[in-house]
């Protein structure tokens, strides 16, 4: 039996593209663009491959390959456009707005893009019967909602206008129904959507001023990453006690959140905490009594 193989020439494959876009054959003409592609990496086969997907709305195959040549889709307003417009048709709104506020700030289509961008928000979320006026709504009645709903109206907190979101934060920073890791992504969602406001924050009896500028999001705070590059160090050789550890580390920082850089002095004796109590292996013994002392409220869930 006699196996047919195909031409390993990539030019072959781009003449094959060609000829098949010319008679409106759009299925051969991606076929063929991908076997070159195979052959031989470019941006230019690259874009054809990506625009290809997006007009036949696999959004996700394009968002795929276009990771492989992100950088190069920013140096033309075109491509630009059309990385945006993938992540829109992806639901990536927050990825997107960032674009809007990063790389694509002069684009001369910005404020184009910036009404589209609202109005594909706009109807995903009506989609979704999640509209601004009734997460507003929610967050003001927030200790009647079960715990999961409550994590969720605080996570999407962020589509609701600043104007509206900042009058009803107060209180829900302040409600003892609602648990301190529930409040993170609210205080993120102040944080992105650029607050300026100073909340008081209440925990454990205690009150703190906290001005919402001067706060850092929690998923990219330097002093968390520092905590988790110093758990590496510390279990190198145990994997998957070191995951086991940072997911309760990732918890009890979210609780702490954002005083935990004031409760935490020295983040080695800290994690050593940890490493003890849910790994039964002995470190260096308590020196800093009062950070000690959050651990055990952590532990014992005087605190959530």
């Amino acid at each position: 039996m006699s196996v047919i193989k195909f031409p390993n020439n990539r030019n072959f494959y781009i003449d094959q593209a060609d000829r098949f876009i010319k008679e409106n054959n759009r299925a051969l003409e991606l076929e063929n663009l991908l076997r070159a592609y195979e052959l031989g990496k470019d941006f230019n086969i690259n874009y054809r491959i990506v625009y290809s997907y997006y007009r036949s709305d696999q959004f996700e195959k394009a968002l795929s390959f276009l990771n492989d040549y992100e950088d190069d889709y920013f140096k033309l307003y075109e491509t630009q456009k059309l990385y945006f417009n993938i992540l829109i048709a992806c639901d990536q709104f927050e990825e997107a707005d960032e674009l809007l506020r990063t790389k694509l700030v002069e684009n001369p289509d910005i404020d184009k893009l910036k009404r589209e961008l609202d109005t594909a928000i706009d109807m995903a979320l009506k989609d979704k019967g999640l509209e601004p006026d009734k997460l507003l709504k929610d967050l003001y009645n927030i200790g009647s909602l079960e715990q999961e709903n409550q994590l969720f109206v605080c996570s999407m907190a962020g589509l609701i206008p600043l104007e509206k979101l900042e009058p009803v934060s107060q209180s829900v920073l302040n409600n003892p129904y609602v648990s301190h890791f529930i409040k993170t992504p609210l205080l993120c969602s102040l944080i992105e959507a650029g607050s300026t406001k100073i909340f008081n924050y209440s925990i454990v009896d205690q009150t703190y001023k906290i001005k919402i500028n001067e706060l850092t999001n929690f998923e990219a705070d330097p002093f968390r990453e520092d905590i988790y590059r110093l758990l590496d160090e510390i279990l190198d050789d145990r994997p998957a006690d070191k995951i086991m550890t940072q997911d309760e580390i990732t918890y009890h920082l979210s609780i702490l959140y954002p005083l935990y850089h004031q409760f935490i002095q020295d983040k080695v004796e800290w994690i050593n905490y940890y490493i003890d109590y849910y790994l039964n292996i002995k470190r260096p013994n308590v020196k800093n009594k009062e950070m000690y002392n959050w651990f055990q409220l952590l532990i014992r869930e005087d605190i959530q």
